[in-house]
């Protein structure tokens, strides 16, 4: 079967979109892209999605890769709004959870 360059160029975008997903999840698994919370009187005041810490030159790599995910940042900042909204006040289970 003889595929068309419009199939190509379809299989070809999925494929790269498949891998940038993929490394957004990987680089959120290994904690260079990390949600950040801020909370005043027991409600959330503000949320963000960020490199994450790390020493020396790994801080400009993990700014370089949150750089990279930008719109995928945003979407999950976007879930993020909406799973915890600013000033509801924070769950009992998050109180209770130790810091990681």
């Amino acid at each position: 079967m003889k595929r068309t360059r419009k199939q190509i160029f379809a299989i070809g975008g999925a494929v790269i979109l498949s891998l940038y997903i993929s490394g957004y999840g990987f680089s959120r698994t290994n904690h260079q892209i990390v949600h950040r919370i801020s909370v005043a009187g027991g409600s959330y005041s503000s949320h963000s999605v960020v490199g994450g810490d790390a020493w020396f030159i790994g801080a400009a790599i993990n700014g370089l890769i949150a750089g990279i995910y930008t719109p995928l940042r945003y979407v999950e900042l976007a879930y993020w709004h909406i799973r915890q909204p600013l000033d509801s006040p924070r769950l009992i289970e998050e109180r209770n959870r130790k810091s990681r």
